[in-house]
C-alpha cells in the first residue's frame, strides 16, 4: 500500500459513508414512487466510491483493472436517474418488468464487456502512469465506453426533461424537491464530462466520485427541509386549493408535510413557515387533536380559535393516511367552519323567532322536522328545491326525497329520534319541483321545538363537488380528447373480458388500428384538425363495433379492439367495416373536407392454456405493421 495516496481517498470515504447513510435511509422509504430507483442510484454510489478507492491503493496494474470493472457498475446511474424521473413524476409510460429489463441491458452488457474486453471494446493500451502524485491507472477508450457515455446522458437528459416539466406545473414545495435533485446531478455530471473529455489531470481519471458528495448533500437537503419522500406529487391544484375547508396533511412522525390556502388563512401561517414544522408546534390545541388519533379510525372533534376578538368554531376531522399494504403513512387534518352553525343552534336555544331570523340568511339550507313532518324550512333550501314554503309545510318530509334515499333517511329519523348512535353527516338526493335532482350533505342533529322532540336538518349543496368527483372519476378512466377508455383502463376491462374467455373457453380476437399518414394531417392543417379527426375516427370505431366490444385508445394515432365471443371470420367482417367507415367518413375544415384512410391488424386466441392478452395485442400489431408494409388502407389478419 502507497502511504502517499491515502490523502486522496478521505473524500471517496466521506462520499462512501454518505451514500451508504442515503441507501438506509431511502430503503425504509421505499413504499414512495421513485424511491427503489433511488436506493439503487444510492448503492451505485456506494460501489463506484469504494471501487475507486481500491483502485487507487492498488499497485499491480491486474488490481486496478479489476477495481476499476467494479466502478464499471455505475454504468447504470443514468438508467436509474430516469427511472426515478418516470415514477417521481408518475409518467404514463410505468416501470413493468420488461421496460425494466430493456432498461437494464445496456448497462449489463457494457460491463461484461469491460470485464472481458474483447479486442479492447471498453479499455486499451492500459498502463499504469506514474508521473503524478501516485500510480495512476490509464487507458484509451475503446466504442464501448463512448457507447456508455453516450446512453448515460440520453438517459440523463431524459431525467431532466422530466422534471423540468414537472417543475413548470407543480406545487412549490415539490419544485424545490425536484432543484434540489436537478443540481447535485448536474454536477456529478459535469464531472463525468471532465473525466471523459480529458480536461482534467491525468492521474484524476474519473473525479465522478469526488461528486457524489455534492449530489448526497443536495438529496440530505431535500429529505429533511422538504420531506423527500415523505410526500408524493399528486393533482392537488383542482381539489386540495379550491376545497372549502381547511386541508393540513402530516406524515407518519405528526410533521406537516402540505397545507392548502385555507388552512394557512385559518391559522395564519405560510407554506414555508410550517413545511417540515411538528403539528403540536404550529397548530393551536394541536394536543386535544394529536391524542385522539387512532392509526386504525378517524376522528372528529370541534375546537375554537380567536381572531381579532372574534371566535370561530371548526370541526376538525382527522383521516388516517394508508398505503397499499394497509400501514398508516399519515394523516390528513380537515378544517371545516361551523361558526355560523353554531351561531344558529345557539339563536335556537334562546329563541325560535331569532333563529328564523338568522338561518333565513344563511347559505346552507334549514329544515326542521317533527314526527316525520316539515314544521320549517328556511328561504335557501326552498329555492334549492323549487318550492314554495306553503307547498312544504306539513308534508311528510320524505316526499321530497329520491326514492333510492327514501329507506336510509326514514331509519337515520327514527334511531336519531329514539335516542340511538347514528351517522349525523350523509349525502343523498333530493327531488325538485321541476323534476331535476339535487345532491345535497345533510348534517342532522334533535332538538328540542316547541317542548318536544324534533330534527334540526343543515342541508349544504354538493352539486359541483359531486361533478368534480365525477369528472375526475373520468379523468382516471377515459382518453381526455376522444372520450374513450384511456390504455391503463382499455387493458383493465379487456383482461378481465379475457380471462372469462379463457375460463369458458369462448373464441375472442384482437384488432389494431393506426391511421394512416397521420403526421401529414397535422403538418398540413394543425393539431385542432388532427384532434377532430381522431374524435372523428373514435366515434366511426364505436359505430362499427358491438356494445360487448371494448375500444380504447392505445396512444396517438393507434386505437385497441378487444371483441370477446368472436371467432377470426366474425372480427374480419368487424375489422373492415371500422375501415370502410373511416375512409367514407370525412371532417370539414375552412381548406375543404379531410378525409384518412386507416391500417388494421387482427389476431386470435391460438392456445387458451398458453396465450395471454399481452401475446393477442403483439400478434395484431404485427398484423398491422403487415398491413401497412402493403401499401396501408387494410385488414390483415394474423397468420
Amino acid at each position: 500500500m502507497r502511504w502517499n495516496v491515502l490523502p486522496y481517498t478521505i473524500p471517496l470515504w466521506i462520499t462512501l459513508i454518505f451514500s451508504i447513510g442515503t441507501a438506509i435511509y431511502i430503503f425504509k422509504r421505499r413504499a414512495v414512487p421513485g424511491a427503489i430507483a433511488l436506493f439503487i442510484m444510492s448503492l451505485i454510489m456506494s460501489l463506484w466510491s469504494l471501487g475507486y478507492i481500491f483502485e487507487l491503493l492498488s499497485q499491480s496494474l491486474r488490481e486496478k483493472i479489476f477495481w476499476d470493472n467494479v466502478q464499471m457498475l455505475g454504468g447504470a446511474m443514468g438508467v436509474s436517474c430516469f427511472a426515478f424521473a418516470l415514477q417521481y413524476t408518475k409518467q404514463k409510460i410505468c416501470l413493468k418488468r420488461r421496460v425494466t429489463i430493456l432498461l437494464a441491458i445496456e448497462p449489463v452488457i457494457i460491463w461484461i464487456l469491460a470485464v472481458s474486453n474483447l479486442t479492447e471494446l471498453f479499455r486499451g493500451n492500459a498502463y499504469i502512469d506514474t508521473s503524478g502524485p501516485f500510480p495512476a491507472l490509464i487507458y484509451d477508450m475503446g466504442i464501448a465506453s463512448w457507447i456508455d457515455f453516450a446512453f448515460g446522458y440520453v438517459m440523463y437528459i431524459l431525467f431532466i426533461i422530466l422534471l423540468i416539466r414537472f417543475f413548470i406545473r407543480s406545487h412549490d414545495l415539490y419544485r424545490k424537491q425536484a432543484s434540489f435533485m436537478m443540481i447535485g446531478l448536474t454536477i456529478t455530471a459535469g464531472g463525468y464530462i471532465l473525466s471523459f473529455l480529458d480536461l482534467i489531470p491525468k492521474y484524476m481519471r474519473d473525479v465522478s466520485p469526488f461528486t457524489f458528495t455534492i449530489l448526497n448533500l443536495s438529496l440530505f437537503f431535500s429529505i429533511y427541509r422538504y420531506k423527500f419522500l415523505n410526500t408524493v406529487p399528486i393533482a392537488r391544484e383542482t381539489l386540495f386549493e379550491k376545497i372549502n375547508d381547511g386541508l393540513i396533511v402530516l406524515d407518519a412522525n405528526k410533521v406537516i408535510v402540505d397545507i392548502n390556502l385555507l388552512a394557512q388563512t385559518i391559522i395564519n401561517t405560510t407554506t414555508n413557515e410550517v413545511i417540515g414544522q411538528l403539528f403540536h408546534g404550529i397548530f393551536p390545541n394541536s394536543q386535544e387533536i394529536l391524542k385522539n388519533m387512532d392509526n386504525s379510525m378517524q376522528t372528529n372533534l370541534e375546537i375554537s380559535l380567536k381572531k381579532i376578538d372574534q371566535e370561530y368554531i371548526y370541526e376538525v376531522e382527522s383521516l388516517p393516511l394508508v398505503n397499499k399494504r394497509n400501514t398508516n403513512i399519515g394523516w390528513l387534518i380537515v378544517l371545516h367552519d361551523i361558526s355560523e352553525r353554531k351561531k344558529m343552534e345557539k339563536a335556537l336555544q334562546i329563541s325560535e323567532e331569532k333563529y328564523r331570523n338568522v338561518c333565513e340568511f344563511a347559505n346552507d339550507g334549514i329544515v326542521i322536522i317533527q314526527d316525520g313532518y316539515i314544521k320549517y324550512m328556511n328561504t335557501k333550501l326552498l329555492e334549492m328545491i323549487n318550492h314554495t314554503y306553503e307547498e312544504v309545510i306539513n308534508h311528510y318530509f320524505d316526499i321530497f326525497v329520491i326514492q333510492e334515499f327514501r329507506t336510509l333517511v326514514r331509519e337515520t329519523y327514527r334511531r336519531r329520534i329514539m335516542g340511538e348512535e347514528v351517522n349525523n353527516r350523509y349525502e343523498i338526493t333530493l327531488l325538485c319541483k321541476n323534476g331535476d335532482k339535487l345532491d345535497v350533505e345533510v348534517n342532522a342533529a334533535v332538538m328540542n321545538y316547541n317542548g318536544r322532540l324534533a330534527t334540526l336538518g343543515y342541508i349544504r349543496d354538493i352539486t359541483e363537488r359531486k361533478r368534480a368527483e365525477k369528472a375526475l372519476r373520468e379523468l382516471a378512466v377515459k382518453d381526455p380528447l376522444t372520450q374513450i377508455f384511456n390504455r391503463r383502463h382499455f387493458f383493465i376491462l379487456a383482461q378481465k373480458e379475457f380471462e372469462l374467455s379463457i375460463h369458458h373457453k369462448y373464441s375472442m380476437c384482437a384488432i389494431m388500428i393506426d391511421i394512416d399518414h397521420f403526421k401529414q394531417v397535422n403538418d398540413n392543417y394543425g393539431h385542432a384538425i388532427g384532434d377532430q379527426v381522431l374524435c372523428n375516427i373514435a366515434n366511426n370505431i364505436i359505430d362499427s363495433i358491438r356494445d360487448t366490444d371494448v375500444l380504447g385508445r392505445y396512444g396517438g394515432e393507434e386505437f385497441a379492439v378487444f371483441l370477446p365471443k368472436t371467432d377470426i371470420c366474425k372480427a374480419q367482417l368487424i375489422a373492415e367495416r371500422i375501415r370502410k367507415n373511416i375512409m367514407q367518413s370525412s371532417v370539414s375544415t375552412d381548406r375543404g373536407q379531410i378525409f384518412v384512410t386507416a391500417s388494421l391488424g387482427v389476431a386470435q386466441i391460438l392456445n387458451f392454456d398458453e396465450d395471454d392478452i399481452d401475446k393477442l395485442f403483439d400478434r395484431a400489431d404485427k398484423a398491422l405493421y403487415t398491413a401497412k408494409q402493403k401499401g396501408r388502407n387494410k385488414v390483415i389478419i394474423y397468420n
